[in-house]
């Protein structure tokens, strides 16, 4: 007899390929939370039993995937960033080398935290950051992922890709607050105006109490896929200049990017029109 494509697990039956799409999904959360979650919460984000979470925890600290914190907590390991190799990451200190300059000029204009980010799926990887030591509480140091749904970043890239992005078609967003956008059409029409509008304002949606503007690094020749973005408490005592210097910022640094974009961009995985 043919041997069969399922597992069967008690009364369970469970394809092949299952188990690590599970793993993929705790992945995600762990990069895309706010917070350093804990096994409760990640059972509950992403719907997974929590002996199962349990144990492909275990697994995933063993690789080095995932760290497993003092306080039960968990982030991501060094072992996926250090899979990145030598090509990317000098891509990524070009970039960083290049759009410095920008990042701190909006970083004076406007006083808040500052962050380059790249569409990378349906995440977005944050580049570069930089910020005060008072304003740490906003901050995740070093590379990590950011949900595309419910930030700043993740929005203005998306609208320009919806060829390939649409949020009717993709799995349910998380909800981070309770303000976060996780109605597909609803999505839909806020993509819209943010396409048309050239930037994207996000308020209380991922982190409670900040309100984010980002722009997109205009390159000219291709839809983009890096963008800059300013975040800090709400309210903006005026956002109509914060939204103004974020928008002229990111335009000089696509002007300044724009001749060098085929040597000192990081791969991206944003779809056909990157």
């Amino acid at each position: 007899m043919p041997r069969s494509n399922v597992h069967q697990t008690g009364d369970t039956v469970e394809s092949p390929g299952r188990p690590l799409q599970k793993a993929f999904a705790l992945l995600e959360t762990v990069g895309q939370s706010s917070q350093a979650p804990s096994l409760s919460a990640l059972s509950r984000l992403t719907g997974i039993p929590k002996a199962s979470v349990h144990r492909m925890l275990r697994v995933l600290s063993n690789l080095d995937l995932v760290l497993r914190r003092d306080d039960g907590t968990y982030t991501l390991g060094d072992r996926l960033f250090d899979m990145v190799d030598d090509t990317e990451r000098s891509a990524v200190e070009r970039l960083r080398l290049l759009l410095s300059p920008y990042l701190m000029e909006l970083r004076d204009r406007t006083g808040a935290v500052v962050a380059l980010g790249q569409l990378s799926g349906h995440n977005i990887r944050v580049l570069d950051t930089l910020y005060s030591h008072h304003q740490s509480g906003y901050v995740r140091p070093g590379n990590h992922l950011l949900p595309v749904h419910c930030t700043a970043l993740g929005r203005t890239l998306i609208a320009r890709h919806l060829d390939v992005f649409d949020p009717t078609r993709t799995p349910p967003f998380t909800r981070f607050t309770p303000h976060t956008t996780t109605d597909p059409r609803v999505l839909a029409r806020i993509l819209h105006t943010v396409c048309r509008l050239g930037h994207a304002v996000v308020e209380n949606e991922y982190l409670p109490g900040v309100v984010s503007v980002a722009a997109p690094i205009e390159l000219g020749f291709a839809a983009p896929d890096l963008a800059i973005c300013a975040f800090g408490p709400m309210p903006l005592r005026n956002k109509a200049t914060f939204i103004n210097a974020v928008k002229d910022v990111a335009a000089a640094a696509g002007d300044r990017l724009g001749p060098r974009a085929s040597f000192c961009r990081p791969s991206s995985v944003a779809g056909s029109g990157a």
